[in-house]
């Protein structure tokens, strides 16, 4: 299983790592492939620099955070300019998705959920990509 997971969603997981984008991080590292481009790593850096998360999480732990990240992710570099998004900016998401061969884009980005699937790649929040890769009821 290969997923672009929204920078959004991984700051979440790092926050609350009980919580369903913390369980969705979780599951990628453990049965699949983080794909991650250096833009999209970037915007993480930026996600980390906002208020919210600098009252939640010390100096150390933001600094950490993209660097675990590369070291347990696949960086591919787009060559497809994609345009499909509402948002333009939210078009990196699905480039990166292409370029990797991602099955999945984990996201709560109402923007890209609209667009599930696109290209055959699912597009879906973490509870539903958990949901999805549930072991069956016995």
């Amino acid at each position: 299983m290969r997923a672009v997971v929204d920078p959004n969603v991984l700051v979440a997981a790092f926050v609350n790592d009980a919580g369903r984008p913390a369980q969705s991080l979780e599951l990628v590292s453990r049965r699949g492939v983080l794909i991650l481009t250096h833009g999209l790593l970037q915007e993480l850096t930026g996600v980390l620099a906002r208020p919210y998360f600098v009252a939640r999480l010390n100096a150390g732990r933001r600094a950490a955070i993209p660097l675990t990240l590369a070291g347990v992710a696949t960086f591919v570099q787009p060559s497809e300019r994609i345009r499909a998004c509402r948002d333009p900016k939210d078009d990196q998401f699905l480039e990166a998705a292409v370029a990797g061969a991602a099955a999945f884009i984990v996201t709560g980005d109402a923007d890209l959920l609209a667009l599930d699937p696109f290209r055959g790649i699912r597009i879906v929040s973490p509870a539903t990509f958990l949901s999805l890769h549930a072991p069956p009821a016995t």
